[in-house]
């Protein structure tokens, strides 16, 4: 990759540590002291599944609201990798989100498989070949498996080559979800495509020309059945409206940086307008930054104020949960994947949200790479 290199990012985030920003806890509305309102009070609309709430998709398809994101992070690639998935599975998570960047689909594989032969081999497992088959099919089912395809792969012939490696690597038949991870030329590194070349611009690709090209890519393998929702990542409104144009199946999911920092209220309310389901990657800050926020007096504070030995990084996830939004954090900390997943034994009240909410309004909007688009991940 040319422009990016994940050695390097974590080295650089390192040194971002010094320019999150601290909230006054004077700023904003104050908070008030209550018990929190029920789950039934969440909008959008959520559907309750036998381990956590998903959302409904536009094509039908269900997403959980909270899964393992599964970038940037040294225990997200080898032997740690693999064994994060078998233990996030293990504690009732079914959303693994990584994607093509990343490098890590046949770690992530082998977890999956892990888990389910320990399925197979407890009491009341599988008995024979054909009962093992179903059994396999029906784990697989449970779970919900998230790419993406960053711009070096993009082009029709690119992008279906790269989704069918991909499942090759990952050991399953098919993907839940697949994103294109970015809008324009981050990571491009010369690879061409017939598709999604525009020979007037001296064999540069024309973007917009790449960027359906690989839709329409998708949407075929989702004809096929080898993807079951398709989606992007790091889009803004005027590019999703202009693929809706030309497009057979439109947006399911648009994944982003979301946090109280940086809310994306225009996006959100554009997301909920047209049935697109918004999943926030960076809701603590990143591997490196998390520390800066959570630890932080206000959000310590108002963890307290919810109980029942809540975190402040729960508060950050419920914020957004609470707005139908889905979160990926990742761990390789089984103790902070248990957290992660219990976000819905609790509700923030309407003035904690207002608090949360007017921290964009008061402070200045950050962001996780600092305005790098080549660091958008």
């Amino acid at each position: 990759m040319a422009t990016l290199h994940l050695r390097s990012f974590f080295a650089w985030s390192a040194s971002l540590l010094s320019w999150w920003p601290i909230l006054d806890a004077s700023s904003g509305p104050k908070l008030v002291v209550g018990f929190p309102s029920s789950l039934g009070t969440i909008l959008p609309p959520l559907v309750r599944s036998d381990i956590i709430p998903t959302r409904d998709l536009v094509d039908g398809h269900r997403i959980p609201l909270t899964g393992i994101g599964m970038c940037c992070r040294e225990t997200a690639r080898g032997d740690p990798a693999t064994q994060s998935i078998v233990e996030y599975l293990e504690l009732g998570g079914r959303h693994i989100d990584t994607a093509v960047l990343y490098q890590n689909h046949e770690e992530i594989g082998r977890g999956m498989q892990q888990w389910m032969q320990s399925k197979l081999d407890e009491p009341g497992g599988g008995a024979g070949v054909e009962q093992n088959q179903e059994l396999v099919k029906n784990l697989r089912r449970q779970l919900f498996l998230t790419s993406k395809i960053w711009s070096d792969k993009f082009g029709y012939e690119n992008t279906y080559r790269t989704v069918k490696k991909s499942l090759l690597e990952l050991q399953t038949e098919y993907l839940d979800l697949v994103l294109l991870h970015v809008s324009g030329e981050q990571g491009f590194n010369g690879d061409k495509d017939p598709s999604c070349v525009d020979i007037a611009s001296d064999g540069r690709p024309d973007w917009e020309l790449c960027r359906h090209a690989s839709w329409a890519a998708l949407e075929v393998l989702k004809d096929e059945g080898f993807i079951r929702s398709i989606g992007v990542s790091n889009w803004d409104v005027p590019k999703i409206e202009r693929l809706h144009r030309h497009s057979k199946h439109r947006v399911a999911v648009n994944q982003l940086e979301l946090h109280p920092w940086y809310p994306q209220r225009e996006m959100l309310d554009f997301a909920n307008q047209q049935k697109i389901v918004l999943t926030a990657y960076g809701s603590m800050g990143s591997t490196r930054l998390s520390k800066q926020i959570v630890t932080q007096h206000v959000f310590q504070q108002l963890a307290e104020q919810v109980g029942r030995n809540i975190t402040s990084g729960q508060i950050l996830l419920r914020w957004a949960v609470q707005k139908g939004v889905v979160v990926i954090p990742g761990t390789a900390n089984p103790k902070h994947m248990q957290e992660n997943l219990d976000l819905f034994s609790f509700s923030l009240s309407d003035d904690q949200m207002a608090f949360l909410d007017s921290i964009a309004d008061t402070n200045e909007a950050m962001h996780l790479y600092n305005h790098r688009p080549d660091l958008i991940l």
